[in-house]
Formats: C-alpha cells, structure tokens, sequence
C-alpha cells in the first residue's frame, strides 16, 4: 500500500513504536535560528532605545522623583530625552505643592551622566543644569506652600557619596505674602551649588539674584563654604565660610517675609549690606554658630510703617548705619566694633563678654571687660512719631535725652556687671507755656559672679515718681518700691495725653530675694495698693431743653433770631392776615377806616401770641446733646498682692510656689509654674478663688450701670494651662488669646436682678478651650419663667465677637417696671416709663454674633411675645393730645382729654413682635394696644440713643365717629401721624403729616399744630 504525502515540516521520524529517534529537518533547524536571533535582536533593540521608551511613556513623570524621595506631590514632565551614554533631558517639568498649585517650573533639566552612569556607576559625580526655573513662593504667618512641598523630602535625606553640581541660569522667584498681599519678585537668578561629601574639595553655593523693577539695586550676592568630613557630629556643618552682599536695595523685597513677623509691618527705602561670618569647625561645639564675623548695614530713607502699633503714622530715618567685629573663644567673645546710628539713637560697645556656657569652665582673660554705652533723643523720636507716643496736642518738646551704659569687669571679687539708665531734663512748651521735669528717671545696678552664682549687689531706680531700692546681704537681696499713681498721671499728663483717664491710689512693694539649698532664686514678695481708683472719660447722649442750651450760650455767642424759622414773619404791609392799614391822610376817619384800623390791630395781637407760642415751644423742645463724664472702672481700697517663687536658671523657668490676692470680698490662692518666658511664656495655674459678688459688683457700679444687682457669695476652683502669646503669628491675624491655651472656672450666686428679671440661685460654668469661651447651657426659673442662656466669647480672631444661638432667651417671665423702663422699650416704645405693669414676655432671638467692643454697633434678630396691661408713659400721652386736639379743633372747645381725666390701663393683646437691631436702631413690626375702645398700633424705629422714628395708626370706635360728623369719612379708614422726638418727650412731626390736611381738614390740624405762618 502506498505511503501517505508527507508535510515539508514533518519530522523524519519512525514509528512511535518502532522506538527511533525525532529527527528536526534542516528547515526546522533553519527556522529556530532565525527565531532566536530574531529574538535576540528585539531584546538588544529594547535595551538600547529602553531609556527613549521611558522617556516616551508615561514614566517619565516620575524621573524627578528619584532625585527627591519622599516628595509627594504630582509632577508632570511635557517630555523627555534619555539615553544610556547621552544626557538626560526633561522638559517643561512641573511640581505641585500639597494645595495642588504648581510651586516648581522649570523649562529644561539637564542631567550628566545619562541613564548608564546613573544605574551601573553609581559613585561617579553628578552634574545638573536647570534652565529658566519659576518658584512660587506663598507665605503664610504658619508656613509656606513651599515649605509644605518639601518637608518630606527634608525628612528622608538621601544618603549619597556622589559629588554633585547643580547649576541654575535664568531663573525668577515670585515670593508673596497671603495675608497682605506684598509682592516681591526676583529675577535673572542665577546658583552654582557644588557639595563633595568625600571632602575632595569644598563644598560651595553662590548666588546671584535682581530684584525685579529696580534698575539702581545691584544683584544680591550670597557665597557660602563648608567641608565635609566623616569625623564631625550629625548636624554640623563642619568648618563654614558666609557672605552676603547688596547695594541699594529696596527694602520693599523683604515686604513678604515680614508677614512672618507682623503682617502690617511695612518698611521701604534701601539697604546696602555686607557680611561675613565664619566658623572654624571645632568638633567639640555642634550648635554651628559663628566664631569670627563683621558686618556693616546702611539703609537710606528708611521709612517703617506699622498701623496696628503706630496707627498712621511713619518712623522715617534718614540715615542709619550698623555695623559690628567680633570674635568668640571658648570662655568669651571679643566685640572689636559695635555701632548703631540713627536719627535717634546711638549705642556704641566692645570688649569682651564671657559666655554664659563657659563660666563654669575656663578662667577668662585676666582683664576681661566690656563696654556698652548709648542714647536717645527724645525730642528727635517725639517729632517723628507725636502720635504714637501720645503726645499732648499743641506740646512741643525742646529738651531730653535718655542715656544708657553697661558694663563688666574682672576683679579680685570675680566678673562685676554694673549699668545705669538715665533722662535728663525734659522740657516743652505746650500751647505756648513752658513745662519741664528736672528729674524723670535714674536706674542703677551692680551685680557680681562669684563661685558660679551671681549675686546682686544694688538695685537704685531714683525719680519723684517712683522710687526702688535694694541692698544686698550675704545671699540676700532686699528690695523697696514705692509709687503714687496720681503724681504720675499729674506729671505725665504735662507732656502727653492724659486726658481721658485717671489713677488714684498709692502702690507699695516689699521683695526678698535668696537662695535655697539647690542654688535657685527664691523671691518672696509682697504688693500693697490702697485707695486705687481708676477713671475714664466717657461720652453719652442726654436730653435737654432748647431754651436751657440757649441760655448757657456764652456771651459773645450772636443772639438767636427774632423770628426762628416756622415761627412766622412780620406781615407784609397791605395784604395778608394782620397787615398794617397803609398811611392815611391828617383827617378824621371814617366808620369803615376805624373798623379796618381795629381789626388789623387784633390780627397783629393774635400773630404776636402764636409767635410767643411758638417760641416757647421750640423752648421746651427736648433735644439730644452729648455730655462728657467720668465713668469708675474699679475702685479698690485695698488690695494686697503676695508671691513665692523659685527662678530655674536652666531652662530658664519660674515655679510660682504661692501667688495670692487678697482684698474686701476677694480672696485668690494659687500655684503653678511659668516657662518659655521669653518666648511663648507658657503658663500652668491652679487655684481657689471666694468671692462676694455683691461688694465686687458694687466697685465697678458705674460700668455695668444700675440694672445689674446680684447677691452671693462662693469658692470655686479654677486652673489655666498654656502659652500666653503666639509670637510667631502676624498682630493681624494673630487671636487674642493663644488657641492652646485652656482654662476653666465658674461662679455662683444666691440672687440676682438683671434690668428686672429676677433670679434665685445659680451658678455659671465656663470653659476656654481653641479660642472659645464656653458657658455651660444655663436654664434656670426667674420671675415666674425661664431664663436660658448659653452663649460662646469668640476669642480667635479681633475683635472678640459674642455668639447666642437661636432659641427661646426668656419665656413666660413676669412683666415689671424695671423690663419696661430698661430695655423693652426699644422693642415695645408704648412700655416707656411705665409706671404699672402686669403680664408676661417670651423672648427668642435669632443666631446672633455680636463684637464685644461694640454690641450696640452690630445685628440682631427676634421675636418677642407679650401680653398684658400697662399704665402708659409719655408715648401714650402725646398720641392721646392728638386726638383730644381733633375733637377741640372740631367743636372749637377747649383741649381736653378724650379718654377721661385719668391716665387709662393699656391693653396688650397677646401678640407676636418681630425687631431687629441694624445701624444702632431696633425695628418693631406693627403692635397693637388698646385704650377703652380707641385700638392704637405702632412700627418703626427707637434709637439706642432713645430717638423716635415711629408711625402711630389710630383706629377710632364707630362710637366715637357717630358723634363727630365731621369724621365720618374715617369711617373703615385708619388715621396715621408720626412720632418723632424721644422716649421721654415724643413730639408729632408736623413736617411729614401733610396727608392729614385730606383725611381732617386744615381747621383741625392748626388745632393741634398751631396755624402755619405766612
């Protein structure tokens, strides 16, 4: 039979069980070489483009990554060129900061070697190139954006003995500050920055930048030199070399760094510098700091601005000049040349200063001294900044000066510090008299260093004012001083502005000053302060009679006008009402001649009254005038101030071992510690305080006014844990109490009265913790109803705000005079000067937040729910001459009172009243009253300062208009007049009811108004 077609790429094979051997064919074999070798070139082609595919991928994002582990943030690379022996080549490559802005751009990177020396020679040196960078640079008073990008990186050093080149060309840097706004941007920046970590050659960084739009400035020139060496300890650099060089530059540059600092600290001018300072790398000392250095500044036209302490006002200095040598040893530090000069004020210093790290150690020189010497024109700074000194208007200060000096010396007795402070007469004129103090202040001290301790030998602060001495013994320092508050407010009033305020009182202390048995400082002291009173001059608005003020107008004021306006002219001859008859001829007169000649005669009678009339009534109008007053803060008999505590020298901290304050109703005990005293100031305090509210309440009567009565006396613990300043945040945006600090106390009460609402016992607990005043919700009974109360003292930003959230304050409380005649007459005028009260009230207010410095100037919302009767005040007596006047006007009687002879009871129906205080006034909706049948209704307007801008509609009974014809034409209609005047003496305004002559009839109105003039 025969055999089947074999394939060509069939195997030469026998029988499976036949047992031979596969045999590949010569095709077969042919086709696995070509396999292979294809195989081998694709492998060899991917491993030599591998670095352009990468570059080609997506990838090549993270290519700047692996130079900068830890960074977090997105990177973007618009492409890349990479190659194993080439450079590598990124372009417009991106970095964003953690806000997800870019902070990094950079137009080209350049990196040699290419990707062979970065994989396989890994120890070789690295050189970078960045053309045309763009930092932006956002400053924060906590930080900046850049900051935020690279801290991780920060935090994950790479640990690398390549030596590495970084070399930057056309660069900017546009820094910013987000709080105000300052700009500043550099450009044409160019660094080199070359670091060795094998120490083959010094490590080195130059910097070169222009400040944008300044053609005078020169570039700012930075140079800055290190070694490195494995012998030095983590965290130094090792030996360093620094310099820093400007000229002309504009001050404005360091306008975002400043926000730091202060955020409205402004300055402008130029500056030129000079630095150099450098350390010699003792690996004994690991703090880095300089060991020699000289510097010399000179600013020109320098102007510092800083409305939050100077308002605005400018110190402008003309020249200043500061410059400095130095050099530090291990036991001291030499001062060559130490030199400020400005406008006004210059110190001068050298000589040697013995390091305080050191005094243990090494003796210093034999003769180690240093001098520090200075002064300050006072007459120079008082013509800069009158203002912000506080200098009295029309003072022009000639004479004064405040001279300083401080020095050291060794002795046989050890290292002597001795130092004075003294003014030299201070003279003025102050609106053309001559004023002077022969002996405003001198202060001396003497200290010594002995056995490592030092001791204070004197202290002497000699004035008229004040006076303070000490005398040291043994380890003991004893210390007086003693002031009169009222002789300094005198003798300080002559110079500056005094004006506004007042202190009384005598001030007293006692300090002793030792040792225990650990070396420390022990101050035990006592403060003694009696018969302190403290006054401000404050403004308020009071109500008084036109025709009073006129009558306390000085003598040399012109004479008010015979006729003020609207009180009428003298006629006209020959027409109008009570003209004057034209001359008639030297004859007898006729009949008619005498009957005009009486009648004009009568008329002129009947104008001369209603002048006189109308004259008196402007004399009796109630007008608002501001009056000035003094107003006691605090009045204190008594007061006695003690303290125990320990001085730790290292950290430097105060362990207040007993602090105490004692005086008529208060008693306060506590304990605690004090650190950071320079810096944070941080504070911990527990204690106890008894109290009796009621005499405490009554010391301080005239700032919380008369309606704040309360009873009670308690103990209660307190404690305050925290830093008491944030010196790192701007004054702007810096809250007035630091957000770490906390704290927590409270007090009690038996019985209170607040504008009427009276209260049983009670207690009200707070809680300052992120800023915020806490109260716990307090809910308790009072007059019959409930008070709730739970608002929060916002402390986190200025000015300090109050917020009550939304619900119901008062509910169902008994209505009383004092509610009415305090503060419910702003919402319900009808309620002024009530003088029977029956009912109740419900308050809700809306969310409110209000600023502490000023509740009156903010805005608030709410709903009051009133019902009840009242025995009506002066509101509800001139509505009530009204309408008596149109019954006059109409049957040309007499006024008389419509509603009876006496004052009726008000009706109050139960009704809700929407107000909201806006602008310094509270707006009502319509309320409703009623007065036997006579249904009254009022809206609009009472000023804080009881000013009236109301609209009153008054709704007559069918009763009252069957038997007045004349108003019949009312009948469904309502008749509204508006109110003006005040609370106490509301007044018709006759200027805005002219819709009234349609509804009544001129007759009627000049009833109630007086007939207008001519």
């Amino acid at each position: 039979m025969p055999s089947a077609e074999r394939s060509p790429f069939d195997n030469h094979s026998a029988d499976a069980g036949g047992g031979r051997a596969t045999v590949p064919s010569r095709r077969q074999r042919r086709t696995w070489r070509w396999l292979l070798l294809g195989s081998a070139v694709v492998v060899l082609l991917l491993l030599t483009f591998a670095p352009q595919i990468v570059g080609w991928s997506l990838l090549r994002h993270e290519l700047p990554r692996r130079r900068m582990p830890g960074f977090k943030g997105n990177i973007r690379v618009g492409s890349a060129s990479l190659s194993w022996w080439g450079p590598t080549i990124l372009l417009d490559v991106e970095f964003d900061a953690p806000d997800g802005k870019p902070f990094y751009r950079v137009a080209k990177i350049t990196e040699v070697p290419g990707a062979w020396g970065s994989v396989f020679h890994r120890e070789g040196p690295i050189e970078t190139r960045l053309e045309k960078p763009i930092v932006t640079l956002v400053l924060r008073p906590d930080g900046s954006n850049v900051e935020d990008a690279l801290k991780p990186v920060l935090d994950h050093p790479i640990k690398s003995r390549r030596k590495k080149t970084v070399v930057t060309q056309g660069g900017s840097l546009d820094a910013t500050d987000s709080v105000s706004g300052r700009v500043a941007n550099w450009q044409d920046i160019s660094l080199t920055a070359t670091e060795d970590p094998q120490g083959a050659i010094p490590n080195r960084l130059q910097l070169s930048a222009k400040l944008a739009d300044s053609p005078v400035a020169k570039p700012l020139e930075i140079e800055f030199t290190w070694s490195s060496s494995r012998g030095e300890p983590a965290g130094s650099l090792g030996t360093w070399d620094a310099s820093i060089q400007t000229t002309d530059l504009p001050l404005t540059a360091l306008g975002p760094v400043l926000g730091r600092f202060a955020s409205d600290l402004d300055l402008s001018g130029t500056v030129s510098t000079k630095v150099h300072l450098a350390s010699d790398g003792d690996l004994t000392i690991k703090d880095n700091l300089p060991v020699t250095g000289d510097w010399q500044l000179t600013t020109e036209k320098l102007q510092i601005a800083c409305p939050s302490r100077m308002g605005d006002e400018k110190l402008v200095l003309d020249k200043t000049e500061f410059a400095g040598k130095f050099l530090r040893g291990a036991t001291a530090c030499r001062v060559d040349r130490f030199k400020l000069t400005t406008d006004v004020c210059q110190v001068e210093g050298s000589g040697s200063i013995p390091l305080m790290n050191s005094i243990a150690g090494a003796e210093g020189p034999a003769q180690s001294t240093f001098t520090l010497q200075g002064d300050v024109d006072l007459v120079a700074l008082a013509r800069l900044l009158p203002r912000t000194l506080n200098m009295r208007e029309g003072t022009n200060l000639t004479e004064g000066r405040i001279s300083f000096e401080a020095g050291s010396s060794r002795t046989e007795q050890g290292l002597v510090w001795k130092g004075s402070v003294e003014t030299s007469r201070i003279a003025a004129t102050v609106a053309g008299e001559p004023v002077a103090w022969d002996q405003p202040l001198k202060f001396k001290f003497a200290l010594h260093q002995e056995q490592n301790r030092t001791q204070i030998d004197s202290v002497d602060l000699l004035s008229d004012l004040i006076h303070v001495t000490g005398r040291s013994q043994g380890d003991a320092l004893h210390l007086d001083a003693r002031c009169d508050l009222e002789r300094v407010i005198s003798r300080l009033g002559q110079f500056i502005n005094t004006d506004k305020q007042e202190l009384r009182g005598k001030l007293s202390l006692a300090a002793d000053v030792t040792r225990d048995a650990e070396g420390m400082f022990v101050i035990d002291s006592r403060g003694d302060a009696e018969n302190v009173l403290i006054r401000r001059l404050v403004t308020r608005t009071i109500e008084r009679r036109a025709g009073d003020l006129q009558q306390e107008t000085p003598g040399d004021a012109p004479p008010p006008e015979p006729f003020p306006p609207g009180a009428g002219r003298p006629p006209r001859p020959g027409r109008g009402a009570g003209a004057q008859p034209a001359p008639f001829p030297d004859r007898p007169l006729t009949r008619r001649e005498k009957m005009a000649e009486r009648k004009a005669e009568k008329q002129a009678k009947r104008e001369q009254r209603r002048e006189e009339r109308e004259l008196r009534k402007q004399a009796n109008e109630i007008v608002l005038v501001p009056v000035q007053e003094w107003q006691t803060l605090w009045s204190e008999p008594h007061l006695v101030l003690t303290g125990k505590s320990r001085i730790h020298q290292d950290p430097l901290s105060v362990e207040l071992v007993q602090a105490g304050v004692e005086s008529d109703g208060l008693r306060v005990h506590a304990e605690g510690s004090i650190s950071e005293i320079f810096g944070r100031c941080s504070i911990e305090l527990n204690g106890e305080v008894d109290y009796d509210l009621g005499r405490l309440i009554e010391r301080v009567r005239e700032a919380v006014g008369p309606h704040l009565q309360i009873v009670g006396k308690d103990s209660r613990r307190f404690s305050i844990k925290g830093p008491l300043r944030t010196p790192t945040a701007p004054a702007a945006t810096r809250p007035i109490v630091p957000l770490e600090l906390s704290a927590n106390g409270g007090l009690g009460w038996q019985r209170g009265d607040l504008f009427g609402v009276v209260a049983g016992p009670g207690s009200i607990d707070l809680t300052l913790a992120k800023g915020i005043v806490s109260m716990k919700p307090l809910d308790m009974a009072v007059s019959g109803g409930r008070l709730k109360l739970a608002p929060r003292f916002v402390l986190t930003g200025r000015p300090a705000l109050v917020e009550v959230p939304a619900g119901v304050v008062i509910d169902r409380v008994v209505l009383t005079d004092e509610m009415c005649n305090s503060w419910l007459m702003y919402i319900a005028p009808i309620v002024a000067q009530a003088t029977r009260s029956e009912g109740r009230i419900s308050l809700s207010l809306n969310e409110t937040r209000l600023s502490l410095a000023d509740l009156a100037g903010g805005d608030l919302s709410g709903r009051l729910l009133v019902e009840g009767h009242v025995l009506p005040g002066p509101l509800f007596e001139e509505i009530s001459r009204f309408i008596s006047g149109i019954i006059a006007g109409i049957d040309a009687g007499p006024l008389r009172d419509l509603l009876a002879v006496d004052q009726p009871l008000v009706e109050i129906s139960r009704q809700e009243i929407e107000f909201e205080l806006h602008e310094r006034r509270i707006y009502h909706s319509a309320m409703e009253f009623a007065a036997r049948g006579v249904l009254i209704r009022t809206r609009g307007s009472v000023g804080l300062d009881q000013s009236l801008d109301l609209v009153a509609t008054i709704v007559l009974s069918d009763e009252l208009l069957s038997r007045l014809r004349i108003l019949s034409k009312l009948q469904g209609r309502p008749l509204e007049i508006p109110i003006q005047g005040t609370l106490h003496k509301p007044r018709l305004a006759r200027g805005a009811v002219g819709g009234l002559v349609e509804q009544l009839g001129q007759s009627v109105l000049d009833s109630i108004f007086g007939p207008p003039g001519p």
